[in-house]
């Protein structure tokens, strides 16, 4: 088994899962949550993407932890978002993921808002 994604690979693990738990593969699948990811892009000049990260800052003030290594990721128990412009266009990236879809809607909308000056 190797550490890269390999299909036989992958496939291997997952046999070995349900002979180990002695489940049926529908049964582990209902046992992992589900998360809904939402996406957006904003349309930011280059010049401006400084600012609109500083109002970003304070916005996610409750989250969990904080991690500005590529653009700003604030996560909670639940959910996350993922902040950061683009390096090929004039844009910033939002990516959310939470246990419902208006949960991750609603943090997108949060963070354009504000990256907006709205």
């Amino acid at each position: 088994v190797v550490m890269v994604r390999d299909s036989l690979a992958g496939i291997a693990l997952v046999l070995e899962m349900l002979a180990t738990r002695k489940q049926r593969l529908s049964e582990i699948v209902a046992s992992i949550p589900h998360y809904s990811i939402v996406k957006a892009k904003v349309d930011l000049a280059s010049e401006q993407i400084h600012f609109a990260a500083d109002r970003l800052q304070g916005l996610f003030n409750d989250a969990t932890s904080v991690n500005n290594a590529d653009g700003l990721r604030y996560d909670w128990r639940d959910r996350w978002i993922h902040v950061r412009p683009s390096n090929t266009e004039p844009i910033v990236r939002i990516i959310a993921e939470a246990v419902s879809e208006p949960m991750a809607r609603e943090m997108v909308a949060k963070a354009r808002d504000c990256l907006l000056g709205e």
